[in-house]
């Protein structure tokens, strides 16, 4: 006999580790906003595609390995930053603090480096960006979260509020064994729509030119990491305030049907996975937007039960 069931299946938008939720409105019909203004510090090194030509590797861990030295980085030091837009050999872009510098004797050049804060980088610095985003769109990249049994049924283009997804996901198993279905709580979804954003940064050092002694003196510190020494100061507190403004508007549509059979109760909440946008460029800088989708499950049944529902 059926009994009581809740299910909830949301795609949240993650920007910046900030997510919101969907109110149910349509997409807006306006032009992209893309706008910024910067001024560099003389330490940061603002490199071109054809810097790239002798990058043989960029490593996970920041490791970048040149196999001769580009002329732009002859003079590099430890406490510079490195920044460069999408390239061939750049696909997310640049924007990295050197920890350490090591030629080899054939010439080429090997680079220690970190995630650099943009008040590093930047003297002056504002941006906006506005515009769509479409995360059920053919062509994006769906990463399962390790924890799901999911599987992407197909895509399906169209309806009002844009491309859809189809997913099927397992979210209750009462053996763990995935081959018997008769113990199993299954959702069958379809996502549909995107989001709307708008995200402005501003960063001001002011009268300043050349990045203060004191902050010099700390990124040489946090260099040290490299040998093995701790930092002695926290960059944070020396730099000026990022103002950073992001809104996001959701219109998100979504089909579910539950189905399953369970003999005791359960509940649970996990991430499906993770929707990749492609890139957002602005000048110099690239943002990397992406979709996650969590589920929600609860309540209990002793014989199969079925449920539809819908929503935007």
């Amino acid at each position: 006999m059926p009994s009581p069931l809740r299910a909830f299946l949301v795609a949240s938008v993650v920007i910046l580790s900030i997510g919101c939720s969907a109110p149910e409105v349509a997409p807006r019909e306006q032009e992209p906003i893309r706008s910024i203004e910067y001024e560099l510090f003389p330490t940061t090194r603002q490199l071109e595609p054809h810097d790239f030509a002798a990058l043989t590797e960029l490593a996970a861990d920041g490791t970048l390995r040149f196999e001769s030295m580009p002329p732009k980085l002859e003079e590099l030091a430890v406490g510079d930053v490195l920044l460069s837009g999408i390239s061939p050999k750049t696909p997310a872009g640049l924007l990295r603090l050197v920890l350490a510098i090591e030629a080899d004797d054939s010439g080429g050049l090997v680079l220690r480096t970190a995630a650099a804060p943009l008040q590093l980088a930047f003297k002056k610095l504002h941006a906006r960006v506005s515009d769509l985003a479409a995360p059920f769109a053919d062509g994006t990249t769906f990463t399962p979260a390790v924890s799901s049994a999911v599987s992407v049924q197909s895509f399906g283009l169209g309806g009002d509020l844009g491309d859809r997804q189809d997913y099927q996901i397992v979210v209750f198993d009462g053996d763990d064994n995935l081959r018997t279905k008769n113990d199993q709580v299954v959702i069958d979804a379809g996502l549909g729509g995107g989001f709307e954003f708008d995200l402005s940064i501003d960063v001001d050092w002011g009268a300043v030119e050349r990045l203060p002694q004191v902050v010099s003196e700390c990124v040489t510190s946090i260099a040290n990491i490299v040998e093995g020494e701790l930092p002695t100061c926290s960059i944070e507190e020396l730099m000026p305030e990022l103002k950073l403004s992001l809104e996001v508007n959701p219109y998100l549509d979504a089909e579910v049907k539950i189905s399953g059979a369970a003999s005791v109760g359960f509940s649970e909440s996990f991430d499906v996975g993770t929707i990749v946008l492609p890139p957002i460029t602005l000048g110099p800088l690239v943002f990397l937007p992406s979709a996650d989708i969590v589920a929600t499950i609860e309540g209990s049944a002793s014989a199969r039960f079925s449920a539809d529902a819908h929503a935007n």
